[in-house]
């Protein structure tokens, strides 16, 4: 608005001052414009300095004063960026594109400190007298440009580079105001170090024994008791609440014995035990905790009972039964035969203490501590609450109709189909989404957790029976103007499935309850469809989001449903949403996985790919299992098995992270072996957005025990994958299921 009035106010000057002025003042106007950005230049660069053609002061090449110029950075980027234990260097963009320039290793290419002791420079003092070229600007952030980078000179952002070169770094750095202390910068151009293979004629190295036994529930007798008097009740006569632990067990006679519990610093005695204690004593239990009773003499009253376990492992208990479970309790002399036994092979045991020396400080500080350290527990929460009813049997419930979109071939938008209360069946269905309230966090079984199990067993007929709800936000099909959620048109005002699965022990599928497992846990039956759950039609029929969901943001308009085969108590990474295998025969294939911070990308439409440097064969089995297919000879590929081309523009994961064992997985909380879940337990750790593996480097696997023969495949269809043709068009509605569903 402003310039278009200036431009009528020059309009009206020219016809008073001639068209001569009109050229200056528009010249005035159009130095208002924000100055165009240089095209940055490749300018030749070196490695001088060094004892190798890898390592050395990096240089930039000064056309004006044919002569090589330093790149310049604060010293204070090796105190506040590098690790602590390597202080004289760190990873960053920059030094990637710069050795990518000369054509040498790069992937854990690093800026150097021209200091550093563990790089012999020959000639260190010399770098200081060198004119200065280049500047870093900003260390503690990386290149802005990454994304389309071909060298460092493409990070306008971070990397300033001087017309002419400078007397030295500090003059440099003066002349683009970024500071006024600076220093030649180092590099080290490297790869990461690949493990060597080992040496011929080496026999193999043996199976690793069975892990220890799994979790059997059992109903300990436990009390608390004064640590001073050692009674069960305070001076004022009531039940101790916050007292010394202990457990009644068997000596070695066999005869019932009282004994405390050891809480040494790597004893680490689960919350879970407190709770159990609390509980079986009918006190508060939900939010009780351990520690460590310290004392500076032995206690009188504990001298005469023994020390029964010195360490608990693993242990969780039964939310229904109350009963504990731990997978490792030792006493004294039981630690010291696991000691004995795992000496050749800790792998076993390495889930519970790291090393035969951790677990032989436990015995040794336990023992020389005695009854000093006892294990103390707190029990606090809400009141004991009443036995819950009995879980009522399966039945049909309801007659609302599910309608779903199918999205990247694992991701639904549901919608139901309902009648006013009372109308004849010949009605027709009014359709909207529902309400799902948010349940209190530490519930230990979540109505929405289970309504999302639900709809994905009714919509994958049992495959992929998981559901995880994916809220709105960066998913392009999903609503998320304000204005038009809260008018999208409601049929039930909630759904309830959480009671309505069955005894789980008769349930054809069961699902731990919540995310919340450290004030215990429970598992439920999942209802076949929502036809078995209680659906509360709204009154009238349609409604709003805005008069019928509060919050708004509780409806389902705003969320999308993935379903997965894995069960999970949590999950690692929002942004993980499907994976899949491509350019094979649908066992064996080039791994995608789709990543919701990509779906509105233009090409690669969320699909993203691996780099085959950072997966490996257990991530390979994590995937096999996702995807239903054998996995316990499932094995990496080179690339080259697949020889379908890459879509052009992608940006790998050149990092993964996992959560460790027993991962996130609810069997180990039922005394099964946890597996790793490729979608459930990792995630994306990529430092940047540098393609840090070039075109057909991409990660390949196959499942199963089959032995591919790699040959031409289709091209993947990248996008939304359209769903089966029994379905009808793309978008369009599946079949009815009738007015109670499928059962």
């Amino acid at each position: 608005m402003g310039d278009s009035r200036r431009v009528f106010a020059l309009l009206a000057l020219a016809a008073l001052l001639g068209p001569g002025m009109i050229f200056a003042a528009a010249e005035d106007l159009a130095g208002d414009e924000p100055p165009v950005p240089p095209v940055p230049r490749k300018l030749p660069i070196r490695i001088a300095d060094g004892r190798s053609n890898t390592s050395g002061i990096l240089q930039v090449w000064d056309e004006a004063s044919q002569a090589w110029g330093s790149v310049c950075i604060s010293p204070s980027a090796f105190r506040y960026v590098a690790s602590p234990d390597r202080n004289d260097e760190f990873w960053t963009e920059l030094a990637v594109l710069a050795c990518r320039q000369m054509g040498l290793p790069s992937a854990n290419a690093a800026i150097v400190n021209p200091e550093s002791r563990r790089y012999r420079w020959r000639t260190q003092k010399i770098a200081d007298e060198l004119p200065a070229k280049a500047v870093i600007r900003f260390f503690y952030s990386g290149c802005a440009e990454a994304a389309t980078a071909e060298s460092m000179f493409d990070c306008v952002g971070q990397l300033a580079v001087l017309d002419r070169a400078a007397g030295d770094c500090s003059e440099a750095a003066q002349l683009v105001k970024a500071g006024s202390t600076f220093t030649p910068v180092a590099i080290t151009c490297r790869n990461p170090r690949k493990a060597s293979p080992p040496p011929p004629g080496r026999p193999p190295v043996p199976p690793s024994p069975p892990p220890p036994p799994p979790l059997r529930y059992s109903n300990y007798t436990m009390r608390l008791v004064d640590f001073e008097t050692g009674l069960t009740v305070n001076a004022k006569g009531k039940q101790v609440s916050d007292g010394r632990l202990e457990v009644l067990l068997p000596n070695a006679d066999g005869q019932p014995v009282w004994g405390s519990v050891c809480n040494d610093d790597y004893s680490g005695i689960p919350t879970a035990m407190g709770q159990y204690a609390c509980r079986q004593l009918g006190l508060p239990w939900q939010y009780s905790w351990v520690t460590t009773y310290y004392s500076s003499s032995q206690n009188a009253t504990a001298a005469a009972i023994p020390v029964h376990w010195v360490a608990a492992k693993a242990c969780a208990m039964d939310e229904e039964t109350g009963a504990l479970g731990c997978q490792l309790t030792l006493s004294e002399a039981q630690a010291m035969a696991a000691i004995e036994k795992y000496k050749d092979d800790w792998s076993p045991m390495r889930g519970y203490f790291r090393s035969p020396e951790e677990l032989q400080s436990v015995i040794r500080n336990c023992a020389s501590r005695g009854h000093q350290a006892d294990l103390r527990v707190t029990c606090w929460g809400k009141p004991p609450a009443p036995p819950p009813p009995p879980v009522p049997k399966v039945a049909v419930r309801n007659d609302v109709v599910l309608e779903y979109d199918t999205h990247f071939d694992s991701m639904y938008t549901v919608r139901f189909g309902a009648r006013a209360h009372g109308a004849p069946a010949t009605d027709p269905l009014f359709w909207g989404t529902s309400c799902l309230p948010v349940d209190d966090y530490d519930a230990l079984a979540r109505n929405d957790r289970i309504v999302g199990h639900t709809l994905c067993n009714q919509i994958t007929n049992g495959t992929r029976p998981y559901g995880v709800w994916v809220y709105a936000y960066g998913l392009p099909f999903v609503e998320t103007d304000f204005l038009v959620v809260q008018e999208s048109p409601v049929t039930l005002s909630s759904i309830e499935c959480v009671l309505y699965g069955g005894p789980k022990e008769e349930a054809e599928l069961v699902a731990i309850g919540s995310s919340s497992t450290w004030s215990g846990f429970k598992f439920v039956g999942v209802p076949k469809n929502i036809s078995f759950c209680k659906a509360t039609v709204v009154d009238p029929i349609p409604n709003s989001v805005n008069n019928t969901c509060y919050p708004y943001y509780s409806s389902m308009v705003q969320n999308t449903l993935a379903c997965h085969r894995q069960d999970y108590i949590n999950i690692a990474s929002g942004d993980l949403l499907n994976v899949r295998l491509t350019g094979g025969d649908g066992t064996w294939g080039r791994v995608e996985v789709l990543d919701r911070r990509y779906l509105k990308h233009p090409v690669l439409k969320g699909w993203r790919r691996i780099c085959a440097s950072a997966l490996n064969a257990q991530h390979a089995q994590a995937i096999c299992r996702d995807l239903g297919l054998g996995w316990q000879g499932a094995a990496v590929l080179p690339p080259s098995a697949v020889v379908v081309a890459e879509p052009e523009g992608d940006r790998r994961m050149d990092q993964l992270g996992c959560v460790d064992y027993p991962y996130l997985d609810p069997r180990g909380l039922l005394g099964e072996m946890p597996r790793m879940s490729f979608l459930r337990d990792c995630y994306d750790t990529s430092r940047t957005q540098l393609a840090m593996c070039e075109s057909g480097q991409s990660a390949v696997i196959a499942c199963g025990n089959a032995a591919p023969t790699p040959s031409p495949s289709p091209a993947p269809s990248y996008g939304n994958s359209p769903p089966p043709a029994y379905y009808g068009p793309y978008g369009g509605r599946p079949p009815v299921y009738g007015p109670y569903g499928t059962y």
